[in-house]
């Protein structure tokens, strides 16, 4: 599991450095909010698929981060107006999964307009199981060939939230439950802060794997903003 924990913190460094090219600072507190989101939804790495929910239904959430299908519409809308993302997220894709019906299906749901339809019904949200675009992105969220993809939309619906991502991960988990999670998750701060705590060392080994400790967050991260709330870090750009 520890290689899977540097294989994912990786890929989290490359979609961070995807918007923030020029800014390597906060271009590496957004691959550790990354990494830290999806440790705690994935729980540890092992779920791509919302537990409770049927594998063929369209409820719930998918993927390392458990991104639920309102979401996604909403994530690709905006990133079907930013069309300066659109040649370095498919170059990145391209450099992943090596395979051209995976980026091209990908790259069709970025750059098309959406054709997610979505109906409010009393049993939950289910999308229309008639777009292949939809059943594609369903079956391949649940796969690792799937992780980049779904990591570009965490990192799109952060940028769509305010405030800056902090640097310290006792805010970044705060940030977490506020912008990622909401009012209406489970999750909470400590969690957020424990699944980074028990896998970020693991991420930084270079060495074989490892067993995970979760070693004491203020003692080894220093869970202290070096800025007040609300204020923007040196650098950071402005649409976050």
């Amino acid at each position: 599991m520890a290689n899977e924990a540097k294989r994912i913190f990786n890929l989290c460094g490359t979609v961070a450095n995807i918007f923030h090219p020029d800014n390597k600072k906060y271009a590496g507190s957004s691959q550790n909010l990354l990494f830290m989101i999806a440790a705690h939804e994935s729980d540890s790495f092992k779920c791509r698929r919302q537990r409770g929910f049927p594998r063929d239904s369209y409820a719930g959430a998918f993927g390392l981060f458990q991104s639920e299908w309102p979401a996604m519409i909403d994530n690709l809308e905006w990133l079907g107006r930013k069309t300066q993302f659109h040649e370095s997220i498919i170059e990145a894709l391209r450099g992943y999964e090596g395979d051209t019906d995976t980026v091209a299906l990908l790259t069709q749901m970025m750059t098309e307009e959406p054709r997610m339809r979505v109906e409010y019904k009393k049993e939950g949200i289910i999308a229309s199981h008639s777009d292949p675009l939809v059943r594609g992105y369903r079956e391949l969220s649940m796969t690792m060939e799937g992780d980049m993809f779904c990591a570009i939309m965490c990192r799109i619906h952060l940028m769509r939230q305010p405030g800056s991502i902090p640097a310290a991960p006792m805010a970044q988990s705060l940030y977490a439950k506020t912008y990622y999670n909401t009012n209406k998750g489970k999750a909470t701060p400590a969690l957020y802060l424990r699944a980074f705590s028990l896998w970020y060392g693991a991420a930084l080994k270079d060495d074989a794997p490892i067993t995970p400790k979760v070693p004491n967050p203020n003692s080894v991260f220093g869970c202290t903003s070096k800025h007040n709330e609300g204020e923007t870090p040196d650098g950071t750009p402005s649409d976050r």
